[in-house]
């Protein structure tokens, strides 16, 4: 029977297995040791944020800046339409066309009223007869009265008759006058030049009584009225010019006149105001010229209206105007992006107030200065790193505009205050700042 021998290979196999368990060990340490921090402590201090602060500076004012919208309105607008009820049968003008005082613009049918003044007309006439023969009439009584023919009586009634005929007579003629004022109300005239804008019934429309039918705009120059509200009224006076927007372009006006009353939905009080679209440069330098009360494209100071620009004051259209007042509080300015929501309805600002972090050496730093400007200090250079701790200041917001806010609370002129990125650090945190806002108007890093 024959017995198999261990291979001779089995020893050194196992020899080579130990050796690369111990080669993996050492580096698996040596990997360790890479990703420690290198210091002299068993653990590093982890760098600072480096976070934007603002430097503020104290204000005993700020200016209180609003915009309120108006629109351009035509000076006189009117619904038109008939006193009368009847059947619309003409129609003279389109929407868009200009028109004259006076002009026809519409008709009802006129023919009811027509034959009723035909009736009235034959009533006329028979008063007029019956009138002349009264007279007649009398007259030869008053003459046979001296020969006994008639009596007194007789010549009494026949007066009498003559007097209730001229009467009839007069109502007569009442009656066509009302019929022709009727039948005048049958067209329907322009009470002002102007343009037809709207047009609400055509031919064949039976109208009601003051329906409207026709809409009809004023083509002068028009007004901008502009609803404005709180202390910046107080701004505004009569006769003065200012500045209004309309459609993206600055258009100069004259403050007309401010209407004693305040509105009951928006309160707020209407300010009209005369455009000035001149073709005169110097529309606001020179002597105004007296208004010529048929110059209808005339603008505020009479001069007539630059063609060019005319567009511009379209009914309908938006203005702007912007006021400004300076209101008088103790405060900062800062950005709105430094702001947190607080506690007890006030906000929260974080400052950084300077500290110095350990020294890495034994030996401390001994060109420390006494005090560091906090925009402007640099990391110094003895081992020593300067930073800052971040402290919470509550405030009170006491305007907007815009991207900044004017606030109130303890803060003092060259606090520096974060600025942006408040979701990154919290009160307490060590940080270091660069300064992107300053009276200075550099960067600089800390």
């Amino acid at each position: 029977m024959t017995h198999s021998s261990p291979a001779p290979h089995q020893p050194l196999a196992r020899l080579l297995g130990f050796m690369l368990g111990i080669a993996m060990a050492l580096c698996l340490q040596r990997s360790a040791a890479a990703v420690e921090v290198p210091g002299r402590g068993d653990t590093a201090a982890p760098s600072a944020v480096v976070v934007p602060v603002t430097l503020v500076e104290y204000q005993t004012s700020y200016p209180l800046e609003q915009v309120f919208v108006g629109r351009v309105e035509a000076r006189r607008t009117t619904e038109l339409g008939f006193e009368r009820p009847g059947q619309l049968i003409e129609v003279r003008v389109r929407e868009g066309e200009p028109v004259q005082r006076g002009d026809l613009l519409a008709r009802i049918d006129p023919s009811l009223l027509q034959a009723k003044r035909n009736e009235l007309a034959a009533e006329l006439a028979s008063a007029e007869a019956d009138l002349a023969l009264a007279e007649v009439t009398a007259e030869r009584y008053r003459s046979s009265v001296k020969d006994g023919a008639v009596t007194r009586q007789d010549v009494d009634e026949a007066s009498e008759g003559a007097r209730a005929a001229s009467a009839r007579l007069q109502l007569a003629k009442a009656r066509i006058a009302s019929i022709d004022l009727d039948l005048a109300k049958t067209e329907l005239h322009a009470p002002f030049d102007g343009s037809l804008v709207r047009r609400l019934a055509d031919e064949g429309t039976i109208l009601s009584a003051g329906q409207p039918l026709l809409t009809l705009q004023e083509i002068a120059a028009p007004e901008v009225r502009i609803g404005v509200a709180g202390p910046l009224l107080e701004a505004l006076h009569p006769g003065t010019h200012y500045q209004l927007e309309i459609d993206g372009q600055a258009v100069p006006a004259r403050l007309r006149t401010i209407i004693p009353l305040r509105t009951g939905a928006s309160r707020t009080v209407d300010a009209l105001f005369d455009p000035i679209l001149e073709t005169q440069p110097d529309a606001l330098e020179t002597e105004p010229v007296p208004r010529n009360a048929d110059a209808d494209h005339a603008g505020a100071d009479g001069r007539p209206l630059d063609p060019a620009r005319a567009w511009l004051l379209r009914p309908g259209n938006l203005a702007e105007l912007r006021l400004r007042k300076p209101v008088e509080a103790q405060g900062f300015w800062l950005p709105l992006t430094a702001l947190s929501e607080g506690s007890r309805g006030l906000w929260r600002a974080l400052v950084a107030e300077p500290e110095r972090a350990e020294p890495d050496s034994a030996e401390p730093d001994s060109t420390e200065p006494d005090s560091a400007d906090p925009g402007t200090a640099e990391p110094s250079s003895g081992g020593s790193e300067e930073r800052w701790r971040l402290v919470s200041r509550p405030l009170q917001v006491l305007h907007v505009d815009r991207e900044r806010a004017f606030v109130r609370g303890p803060l003092q002129s060259g606090d520096p205050v974060v600025a942006a990125g408040l979701h990154r650090v919290v009160p307490g945190q060590w940080v270091r700042i660069i300064q992107t806002a300053s009276s200075s108007g550099t960067d600089q890093a800390n």
